[in-house]
């Protein structure tokens, strides 16, 4: 169950819609909401007192920003359940390290923002987030109307070793969210397609064999296998004449997504998407 959702902000734009959105979701599912802000320092060549006495000065400023907000959230939503913490440091590492500690169950988070940058997630320098992340992240793209998640597409390669913790995991969000399930893979040619249908039936197999697809047999709507020269241009395309609220990335299925964010084109038309992210933590 999703108990505590941890807000990274920034304050920025992109961080409140990010904010927004963990509150509709807090809402439905009765989850408490942790307001998180990274702080960070300039090193100064100003003597020791003048910086201890700066640092101070900043900290007390991103305090009192932390509760003016946390008050101004709970006046507006008296139904949802709101704390707040901040650390000094580096925002993606203190961001990581906070997750880890073992009370939080979902971290939403802006995609772009003054100090805190997601699109760093799909560069070589920060990649290592999503692989080792043990908390499923949902990314939040700049202009997004504020929707709960009713139906979620996991783009994949249809893989199933080793995804036993990660698909449970997913039938509990979806199950929690009372969402409909979609998977859909992308082929560059017909010839695949018959190999792939064999994949998907072995993964449904393996699905009912873990007693994973219980949950899944009350929300999973469709598994689509769909030939396109250009993979990218095939989930595109896919996403433009099918209505989802959410896309799911794992991990273990980095080559696929590598060719889906390998050109500056396709980043765009990521970066400006309406559909969020969910990045569910790679098995144990």
């Amino acid at each position: 169950m999703i108990k505590k959702i941890l807000v990274p902000t920034d304050f920025s734009d992109n961080a409140n819609i990010a904010l927004e959105y963990s509150v509709e979701i807090a809402k439905k599912i009765n989850s408490t909401i942790i307001l998180y802000n990274v702080y960070y320092v300039p090193i100064s060549s100003a003597g020791t007192n003048t910086l201890r006495n700066y640092n101070q000065i900043f900290k007390g400023h991103r305090k009192q920003r932390l509760i003016d907000e946390i008050t101004d959230l709970k006046n507006e939503h008296p139904d949802v359940s709101f704390k707040y913490e901040f650390d000094e440091g580096d925002p993606t590492l203190s961001i990581f390290n906070r997750s880890i500690k073992g009370d939080i169950d979902l971290i939403i988070m802006g995609r772009t923002g003054g100090s805190v940058s997601v699109r760093k997630l799909f560069g070589s320098t920060s990649s290592d987030m999503i692989n080792r992340t043990k908390v499923p992240l949902i990314i939040v793209p700049e202009k997004l109307k504020i929707k709960f998640p009713k139906e979620i597409l996991i783009a994949s390669d249809l893989t199933k070793d080793k995804y036993k913790s990660t698909y449970s995991l997913l039938s509990r969000i979806s199950h929690q969210f009372k969402s409909k399930v979609s998977f859909v893979t992308i082929v560059d040619s017909i010839e695949k397609i018959d190999t792939l249908k064999l994949a998907k039936k072995d993964l449904i197999k393996y699905l009912k064999k873990y007693n994973i697809d219980k949950k899944f047999n009350e929300t999973l709507n469709s598994f689509k296998i769909i030939a396109n020269q250009n993979v990218k241009n095939g989930l595109l395309e896919h996403l433009k004449y099918n209505k989802y609220d959410i896309i799911v990335m794992m991990p273990r299925h980095r080559n696929f997504w590598k060719k889906i964010f390998s050109s500056s084109t396709t980043k765009k038309v990521f970066n400006n998407s309406e559909i969020p992210v969910l990045v569910l933590p790679e098995d144990n």
